[in-house]
């Protein structure tokens, strides 16, 4: 077998078992637990009041606003780092209230992932200075939504 690849699935794929690359599993710091806790009971408080999942499936839209308060509940700025206005939550508190953010609906993870990773990662690693003053704190609030364009034929 060839030696370990620093990439887990590579390694799987390569017919390896690299434990020391997925054990052990991340854990948030106290502050961060303590930060995800809040944003998840806000969240649930939230859709108890405001969010019928299955009025909007039917309706195949969210209502009015959701995303705008999404955004005030800090779920459009998880990965957006402090200084613009982000949570910048870690991967695993990231992942955490994502799990809760499914459970009320699957659709919300979609469309709040979509803005988040596929729409500002980009400009978070790639922005320039300018770019990263100007846009994530929008971003991160929710004022603005993040999207991108696919480029292969029939997207």
């Amino acid at each position: 077998m060839n030696a370990p690849s620093q990439s887990l699935v590579k390694s799987l794929f390569m017919g390896g078992i690299p434990e020391e690359l997925a054990f052990p599993f991340p854990v948030m710091d106290a502050d961060e637990a303590d930060m995800v806790k809040i944003i998840n009971e806000n969240l649930h408080r939230w859709a108890d009041d405001n969010f019928d999942a299955a009025a909007a499936d039917v309706a195949a839209e969210y209502p009015e606003g959701t995303l705008e308060a999404l955004g005030e509940l800090g779920l459009m700025g998880l990965n957006i780092p402090d200084q613009y206005g982000g949570l910048e939550l870690s991967t695993a508190g990231y992942a955490k209230v994502y799990e809760q953010i499914a459970a009320i609906d699957g659709s919300l993870p979609v469309t709040i992932g979509a803005h988040a990773s596929i729409g500002l990662k980009g400009l978070l690693l790639y922005g320039t200075p300018e770019q990263k003053q100007k846009y994530p704190p929008a971003l991160a609030s929710g004022k603005k939504i993040a999207a991108y364009a696919l480029t292969e034929p029939g997207a």
